[in-house]
């Protein structure tokens, strides 16, 4: 049976991915999920539970200095219980070539770690943009990881976040290239769902690992900064009023209703996790080409 660190969600001893806007809260949310791992205790995703491995970890940023990491970890009370280094100083791979950096630092700072978080992930590589320079060093990576029994779990930007962003597919906002949501295990996508409002604590992620469906979880920000599983408040009226614009008598696509629920002040992440509800409930029909339409009865 293959080993998970987080039960069918990311697989043991192999590359798996968050990624989000920058300054979302990547990096909060895998010290909060560090807790987990370092006590061994379950994870409820989505109201469902799953088992989660005690592992040693080991945290390298390749993007924030020393203080900053070890200012972030204080607050986390992970500072004395993970092992860490900031690697922002080291200089990149050649931009001209295609090789990957070393990951010896890693294996010979870490040694004894089972999983290895790392910050900006995407310094890594000599050009992130370029699928051939993504899917070498994520292979490669994957290999190390095999080899040496740990598992990586990289923080990546995700550079298509715009709200004028015609990509709405979250598996293919990260950064760059299409290789990292490709060649890696499981993808975590973190997203505001309120991107006019910069001090608005809700955020929605998005578990999707390769082998099971996509799951989604609602978490907010304390005042403290602590990452807290929530339901984002919204009036259900708002819900009740997109649902009787959904017609029963022909298809309405599905771009219609998202953009509708904006009228009504509900995201499109929200949305989606709405319509998936309702069909579970029978209100609407299952989705065919893209298009809805409301129960008649």
């Amino acid at each position: 049976m293959r080993p998970y660190i987080i039960n069918k969600l990311i697989p043991a001893n192999e590359v798996s991915l968050i990624y989000g806007a920058p300054g979302v809260g990547k990096t909060r949310y895998l010290f909060e999920l560090c807790h987990y791992f370092l006590e061994g205790k379950p994870l409820d995703l989505g109201g469902q539970s799953f088992q989660v491995q005690q592992l040693n970890i080991g945290y390298a940023s390749y993007d924030r200095s020393t203080a900053a990491a070890e200012e972030l970890l204080i607050a986390y009370d992970l500072i004395d219980k993970i092992q860490w280094k900031s690697f922002r100083n080291i200089h990149s791979p050649d931009p001209y070539t295609a090789e990957p950096m070393p990951l010896d630092r890693l294996i010979t700072q870490f040694k004894g770690c089972e999983l290895i978080i790392v910050d900006g992930m995407g310094m890594l590589m000599s050009d992130p943009n370029k699928y051939n320079v993504v899917s070498r060093f994520l292979r490669y990576a994957g290999t190390v990881c095999e080899l040496h029994n740990f598992t990586m779990l990289g923080n990546l930007h995700a550079g298509k976040e715009r709200t004028d962003s015609k990509i709405l597919n979250p598996r293919q906002k990260s950064l760059g290239s299409t290789a990292f949501s490709g060649t890696t295990e499981c993808q975590i996508y973190m997203g505001q769902p309120n991107q006019s409002d910069p001090l608005d604590p809700n955020r929605i992620i998005q578990w999707m690992p390769h082998t099971s469906g996509a799951i989604t979880q609602a978490v907010a920000f304390t005042k403290e900064g602590r990452i807290i599983n929530t339901e984002l408040a919204l009036e259900q009226d708002n819900y009740e009023l997109l649902l009787i614009q959904i017609p029963t008598d022909k298809p309405f696509p599905r771009e219609t209703i998202l953009e509708l629920a904006e009228k009504l002040s509900i995201s499109r992440f929200q949305c989606d996790a709405w319509l998936k509800k309702c069909v579970q409930e029978g209100r609407l029909t299952k989705p065919e080409y893209g298009c809805y339409r409301r129960a008649s009865n």
